[in-house]
């Protein structure tokens, strides 16, 4: 009995170690943000003699960012609709239709998640749709990229929702559409959140996409805005940190908001799985 109440206090004493060592850069970053240039010269835990709030609003002009958080916000949001609207109800059809054309389609649907992005073969197909440099184009990359993990994900949860549920609808009343879109869909809830937030991330940090399909300073996305200023600024860290934070914020805003819904999806999901 006190051998488990000494582990238990050895775990939360580990786990709590854990958690400063996660949130050192997070704290380095926050700090070096608001130093002078001089004093970010070498970033280090030290905390700023002078607070100099006034680099934020110096990113914030010299970066142009808030005509980048537009562009983010606009590809990011549409990427990740378009990959729930579209992969909720292939994900509902393939795991209730047991036919052989289901199992292979889904097989191919897990191929694409050990394929990894070639940038040739993208630009060959962008340039034949005449997509080239348009925010469309990426968009339709990122539904291309992450429609298979998100399509997989909702289909192993679905595997908890008993199909008799289908069948009191149906015998209800229920037309296809309805009986997804009014039972299913609401009862998919706690993946539908996992699966968004999952693709937000991705989708809004990523920067190689952009870079080379995205043309144009009208074009230009967050993470972008942390490459050409460093290009420009490569010396004044208080500024590049100042913008890795501005980057960040928005994801960091919609994870505090939607964790619970994570942590219940992944939770149910390995119950039911």
């Amino acid at each position: 009995m006190v051998s488990n109440k000494i582990n238990k206090v050895m775990l939360e004493l580990l786990g709590i170690l854990l958690c400063f060592i996660i949130l050192i850069p997070f704290y380095i970053t926050i700090v070096n943000s608001l130093k002078s240039t001089a004093e970010a010269a070498v970033p280090n835990l030290r905390l700023p003699s002078e607070f100099h709030w006034e680099n934020y609003i110096e990113v914030i002009k010299i970066a142009n960012v808030g005509l980048a958080f537009l562009n983010s916000a606009t590809i990011t949001f549409i990427s990740v609709g378009l990959i729930i609207l579209l992969g909720a109800p292939v994900a509902f059809i393939l795991q209730r239709n047991k036919s052989r054309l289901s199992k292979l389609i889904l097989s191919l649907l897990l191929i694409g998640l050990m394929i990894t992005p070639s940038i040739v073969p993208l630009v060959y197909v962008l340039n034949s749709l005449n997509l080239t440099g348009s925010k469309l184009g990426v968009i339709l990359i990122y539904i291309g990229f992450f429609s298979p993990i998100s399509v997989y994900l909702m289909h192993e949860y679905l595997k908890g929702l008993p199909a008799e549920l289908d069948e009191a609808a149906i015998m209800d009343g229920c037309g296809p559409l309805r009986l997804f879109f009014q039972i299913i869909f609401p009862m998919m809830l706690p993946i539908l959140a996992t699966v968004s937030i999952f693709n937000f991330i991705m989708v809004w940090n990523d920067f190689m996409m952009p870079i080379y399909f995205l043309s144009g300073s009208n074009n230009i996305t967050l993470p972008l805005t942390i490459y050409f200023f460093q290009g420009q600024y490569n010396s004044q860290w208080n500024f590049i940190f100042a913008n890795v934070v501005i980057v960040t914020l928005p994801v960091l805003v919609v994870y505090l908001f939607a964790q619970k819904y994570i942590i219940a999806g992944m939770t149910s999901g390995a119950i039911k799985g």
